[in-house]
């Protein structure tokens, strides 16, 4: 794991689920796009509900990946809690880079 990510992960330390984290990687990829008319803001987005949406809110996504998650019927034997911290440090991973 690389040094400007340490503090996310020392935030997250113990709360959180490898193989969850792993399926939010592989299933709910994030784009970055660069318009010239704003300058080198990069705007992401990230794809739920098979839809790129905007990544601007962390509890917004929270509720709809959970939502999604729980639909399909995955990660029903873990804790609701662990499951959704770990959304929310894929979330911060992937808004802070």
């Amino acid at each position: 794991m690389d040094d400007k990510y340490k503090h996310i992960k020392d935030k997250y330390e113990g709360n959180v689920d490898d193989t969850v984290l792993t399926y939010l990687r592989r299933n709910y990829p994030v784009t970055t796009h660069y318009f010239d008319s704003f300058g080198d803001k990069p705007f992401k987005y990230i794809s739920v509900d098979d839809k790129y949406r905007p990544l601007l809110s962390k509890k917004e996504f929270t509720t709809r990946i959970y939502n999604d998650l729980e639909y399909n019927g995955k990660f029903l034997n873990l804790d609701q809690s662990v499951v959704r911290r770990t959304i929310k440090m894929y979330l911060d991973y992937v808004m802070f880079d």
